[in-house]
């Protein structure tokens, strides 16, 4: 990798980071035109749109379908190089067209290119917790409780026990069981306490502000 190329890839992934999923595309798009790069470096900003698109599409109701077409379009060219990101990519734009059933699919076939992945467990927690929603189905919802707790369980890293704890505590908001639900939602606020990312804390703190106060 160029140094060049490693500076411009940092500063899209830094975009992206920061949420700036106008710029992300900007300078992501006009990247990937050049004929010089190296697989692994396609590979990364296949990666970097296709999450950009999905996520600005979420912000965006008026053009939402025309950036999630996008995003699908980046992901589906980056299952070339890397399919667990693409079918985890692909079924993340799923969940967010309100579609669980073909995001639960999507989410599965992720898990086939990596079975190791502890990210999975949230996003299918996610995904028949929506089902479950949408169907009235308390098997799925139940299927949601079971992935959340294993999530929970096998996740080593803080960033990965924080998503589990919010999601703990969001899920079990909705189900009424507002006692086990604040027990949660204070495990994510001691969490934030080590973390730095004051954007981050302030969106869970907001998710989370009935049980927290």
């Amino acid at each position: 990798m160029s140094k060049n190329h490693k500076k411009s890839l940092k500063k899209v992934s830094k975009f992206l980071n920061n949420r700036r999923f106008q710029k992300t595309i900007l300078y992501g798009e006009k990247l990937l035109e050049n004929k010089t790069l190296l697989k692994k470096e396609r590979q990364e900003i296949l990666s970097v749109l296709g999450w950009a698109y999905d996520q600005w599409a979420v912000f965006d109701k008026k053009a939402r379908l025309k950036k999630q077409k996008k995003a699908l379009r980046y992901f589906k060219k980056l299952a070339q190089y890397d399919t667990y990101t693409a079918w985890r990519g692909i079924a993340t734009v799923y969940h967010h067209q309100n579609n669980p059933k073909k995001a639960i699919v999507c989410y599965k076939k992720a898990h086939k290119g990596n079975p190791k992945s502890k990210l999975l467990y949230n996003d299918l927690g996610n995904a028949y917790r929506r089902l479950g929603r949408i169907t009235k189905n308390k098997r799925y919802l139940q299927l949601a409780m079971n992935y959340y707790q294993k999530a929970l369980k096998e996740e080593k890293s803080r960033f990965g026990k924080l998503i589990a704890h919010t999601n703990l505590a969001l899920f079990l908001r909705e189900m009424g069981d507002l006692d086990d639900a604040k027990v949660y939602a204070k495990k994510v606020v001691a969490l934030l306490k080590k973390m730095k990312d004051k954007s981050l804390s302030d969106r869970l703190k907001n998710a989370l502000h009935d049980l927290i106060k």
